[in-house]
């Protein structure tokens, strides 16, 4: 019942449906429930007729032009009924929508299926039976009651059969519970020796024709509005609601950064909803679910032709004031769209990086980063903040607005670096360098050069550590090849960004970053959070921030062979200079204490909303 009442769509009427029963505690929360809400309307059966005349009975009796079935004891997330009304507006051609679920109770598990293959219901039943259909549906078939139960096994393929077939969202926004006397409801398909059979029949009604027919089970490229579901918007001005844009890549060296600025504006005051308008990956791993629960992924309800219905959807329904684009969106046209729908509406970017590969002036030009469409751009550095305002007629508009952190600006203890540099297996006496960026095709001609140059004994000291996964490994494998690898070359194959940045930073004298943007990244910040001098080669975007005092900075150089020798040139000063490394420790703690601190000025300028309604 909480989680009914909680949906983040409120205009439904909730049917519960009382087969008869006899219940004396069942019957009187019933009553309760009839009193909480109005939109609860409580229909009694004469007689127990059960489960699939009862559901019957139940959509006989509903208004609405869509109908969502959820059993008694399972539970749903806030979300799930808005984001399968979105994706059935949005996709005509789906006739019910459903999502992942999670198992609980007497057994825990993840579900992934769904109704993405059909074909693949003749052999078992892949989708449970909480959903959302058009009402339509039901002029076309209803609940059969099946001997021995699964009568929503039967109902797929039905539906199947007469060409009607759904999406799953594939996010996991369903809870079903497990229970231990499970068997005895479904004795046809728990008896191994029944099951079989069961199976036999479902497939003797409607097997040739569920093989005969396709089914589109992509997000339709025609465009679509949103014409069924628009809530009407609080009124008056609001709270300072916040849209916030997304690109979401797992394991990029921004996550942390993100959700620190998340953070910021939620201490704020703010009230935040996000976007995540283009997922670069399988799925969404959660990652903000802490900070908000509003989070919409565009890519999951519909194809990017119609995204920026989801987009006017959310700014009305949340009476959303400002929306900010942490980083250039996908779409160059993004905020300039937002702007001519909504001209009221505050529209702001924070730069965490610029794609180092493209001139300012050119990005400037494409994303129209003018006053007309952008309101102001925080800056995560001053470089960033000068390349623009340089450049621009966002002079007085762009703001250095880094990425400032709660956490604590201390150095790790020495009892934890020995601890974890035992667990690790390193020398106490090596120099160790993390390498705490993304490896990519730019980087293995340095990398080879610095290969050649580590298996002089001359650099023994030496233990270099490079976080390296998915593609990155393969072209180690590949390029460079594991045998030819120095012993002081230590490779770590996972995600540091998420499981291994603090253990990878805690063993570390100095961090190399290497950015193929100019600007930002977590373990930057998370290295002068704990005194950590920062080696930097290209990152053009940070010069203020790493210094003679708190690292160094490498040009690009096009021989590698002289940018290695450099690096080791400098490694090999600190290495032997313990004074100098005790210098750039304070220095870098210092710097982390000012930039970083959530009092910054320039951060709650920039944070401050010229608000405005949108009615």
């Amino acid at each position: 019942m909480y989680s009914i009442l909680r949906q983040t769509y409120p205009h439904f009427e909730w049917l519960i449906i009382n087969d008869g029963s006899t219940n004396t505690v069942s019957l009187q929360l019933l009553t309760q429930a009839a009193q909480t809400d109005p939109r609860i309307r409580i229909i009694d059966n004469d007689a127990n007729i059960g489960l699939p005349a009862t559901r019957n009975h139940g959509v006989q009796c509903a208004k609405g032009r869509y109908l969502f079935f959820i059993d008694s004891d399972d539970m749903v997330e806030y979300s799930f009924l808005e984001k399968c009304l979105l994706c059935l507006e949005l996709n005509p051609h789906f006739s019910f929508v459903s999502s992942h679920t999670f198992g609980f109770g007497a057994k825990e598990y993840v579900w992934e299926y769904g109704y993405l293959q059909p074909e693949r219901f003749l052999e078992d039943n892949y989708t449970v039976n909480c959903f959302v259909c058009r009402r339509a549906v039901f002029d076309q078939l209803q609940y059969d009651n099946i001997k021995g139960g699964m009568e929503d096994w039967d109902f797929w393929l039905h539906a199947a059969s007469l060409g009607l077939w759904g999406y799953t969202i594939p996010e996991f926004l369903y809870w079903y519970r497990e229970r231990d006397d499970r068997a005895k409801d479904w004795p046809d398909i728990f008896d191994a020796s029944k099951r079989q059979g069961f199976i036999d029949r479902l497939n003797e009604k409607y097997a040739k024709k569920v093989t005969s027919r396709k089914f589109d089970v992509s997000l339709s490229t025609g465009y679509q509005r949103l014409t069924n579901i628009q809530p009407v918007p609080s009124t008056g001005p609001g709270a300072n609601n916040i849209l916030f844009l997304l690109n979401y890549q797992p394991g990029e060296h921004q996550q942390l950064l993100i959700r620190d600025y998340l953070r910021f504006f939620k201490l704020q005051g703010a009230s935040i909803t996000i976007l995540i308008h283009r997922l670069e990956a399988d799925h969404y791993n959660g990652d903000f679910v802490d900070i908000t629960e509003d989070i919409f992924i565009s890519d999951h309800l519909c194809a990017k032709q119609n995204r920026q219905e989801i987009w006017k959807y959310l700014i009305i329904s949340r009476n959303i004031q400002r929306v900010i684009s942490i980083n250039l969106p996908s779409d160059a046209q993004d905020l300039p769209f937002l702007k001519a729908i909504f001209p009221e509406l505050q529209t702001d970017l924070i730069l965490i990086s610029l794609p180092k590969q493209v001139p300012i002036e050119i990005l400037i030009r494409q994303y129209q980063l003018n006053s007309r469409c952008i309101d102001h751009i925080g800056a995560s550095s001053h470089e960033i903040r000068f390349m623009l305002e340089s450049n621009t007629a966002m002079y007085g508009k762009v703001y250095f607005f880094p990425p400032v952190t709660r956490k604590p600006v201390q150095p790790f203890s020495r009892q934890k670096v020995q601890q974890q540099k035992m667990e690790w297996g390193i020398d106490s006496a090596a120099f160790t360098i993390a390498f705490t960026g993304q490896i990519g095709h730019e980087h293995f001609h340095w990398l080879k050069a610095l290969i050649r140059k580590l298996r002089s004994k001359q650099y023994d000291r030496f233990l270099f550590l490079f976080g390296v996964w998915g593609p990155a490994l393969s072209l180690f494998n590949e390029f460079i090849g594991r045998n030819e690898l120095p012993v002081n070359i230590c490779l770590l194959p996972a995600n540091p960004y998420q499981t291994l940045l603090t253990e990878t930073l805690t063993v570390a004298d100095c961090c190399l970053d290497i950015s193929s943007r100019n600007g930002f990244t977590d373990s930057l910040r998370e290295a002068l959070r704990h005194g950590i001098p920062v080696l930097s080669i290209g990152n053009e975007g940070i010069k203020d921030i790493v210094d003679p005092q708190t690292g160094k900075r490498f040009i690009h150089y096009e021989k590698p062979d002289r940018l290695v020798s450099d690096l080791l040139a400098t490694l090999s000063d600190l290495a032997n200079n313990p004074g100098k490394m005790n210098r750039l420790h304070s220095s870098c703690l210092q710097k982390a204490s000012t930039v970083f601190s959530p009092a910054h000025p320039l951060a709650i300028q920039f944070c401050q909303p010229e608000k405005h309604a949108i009615v």
